[in-house]
């Protein structure tokens, strides 16, 4: 069963019905052109804060992955090298203070319990490696595509995103979650399908007539869009969006290469150094 049957299937059981129109004031017919306003607005700001989020950022991050990932991992290798070996120096020194026979075995066990946290950090290494990797591989649409897959789930955010719709239901949100995971992977042929779907679909609402309700809903609208450029402020000022002025300048990019391969090179020499402490602390 393809996903547009099953949508449309689903979508049936939950029509929208109107109600019948009734003449409006003018305070009234006021509130809900402003309201109509802002929710365009919000609609496109929704939109430029999932773009930042979930197609910005996630270039931003594969690029920085696929530029300094490797130096990044041998980095933080080198490192947690230097850590464990400046605690083991530690741990046998312990024992010749105490005058008692090093036992390496257990010092090996106690090192490697204390450095579970390292090895980890060092596997998201690896899989932010080769997830940048796998995600460059993928093929791009192509310019015309692009604009077609932001221009469509624009429409499907007009008409179910939650923040949208006073009626929300499971349905909704099913449909809403498959449109966001078919944006952030870029999967054309979903949004057309579901955007094919909507188009075929009654989503006429009735509207709100009452001053108050009407007053409220715009009170709600201005206060989710200035929450949402709020969000997109911090998302600019946060990881990985900061890493933008390091990759969009090759200058930048071969500074930072020459700031990493300068930092292994010292914990290398550090390494070597502790290295033959240690080895002369055991008499080896």
């Amino acid at each position: 069963m393809n996903l547009l049957f099953t949508l449309n299937l689903l979508l049936d059981a939950n029509n929208i019905n109107n109600e019948n129109e009734i003449e409006l004031s003018p305070v009234v017919l006021k509130l809900q052109d402003e309201i109509k306003t802002l929710r365009t607005s919000l609609s496109d700001i929704i939109l430029k804060r999932d773009e930042l989020k979930y197609i910005i950022c996630k270039n931003i991050e594969t690029d920085y992955w696929l530029i300094f990932g490797e130096l990044e991992k041998n980095l933080y290798e080198v490192s947690t090298r230097v850590l464990r070996l400046k605690r083991k120096i530690n741990l046998v020194q312990a024992y010749k203070n105490r005058e008692e026979n090093v036992d390496l075995e257990k010092i090996e066990k106690l090192l490697d319990e204390e450095f579970v946290k390292y090895q980890k950090k060092l596997e998201e290494y690896i899989q932010n490696i080769k997830l940048a990797r796998e995600f460059n591989s993928l093929e791009a649409l192509s310019e015309e595509d692009s604009k077609k897959l932001k221009m469509l789930y624009l429409k499907i955010i007009k008409l179910l995103h939650p923040d949208l719709k006073s009626d929300y239901s499971p349905i909704d949100k099913f449909l809403f979650q498959k449109a966001l995971d078919a944006y952030r992977n870029a999967d054309l042929k979903t949004i057309i399908a579901i955007d094919a779907l909507l188009s075929s679909k009654d989503f006429s609402v009735s509207s709100k007539n009452s001053i108050e309700s009407l007053e409220e809903e715009k009170e709600k609208l201005e206060s989710l869009i200035e929450n949402i450029e709020s969000e997109i402020i911090n998302i600019k000022n946060d990881m990985p969006y900061i890493l933008k002025y390091i990759i969009d300048s090759p200058d930048t990019i071969e500074k930072r290469k020459e700031e990493l391969l300068m930092a292994i090179a010292d914990f290398s020499e550090r390494e070597t150094i502790y290295r033959v402490k240690l080895r002369d602390m055991l008499g080896d």
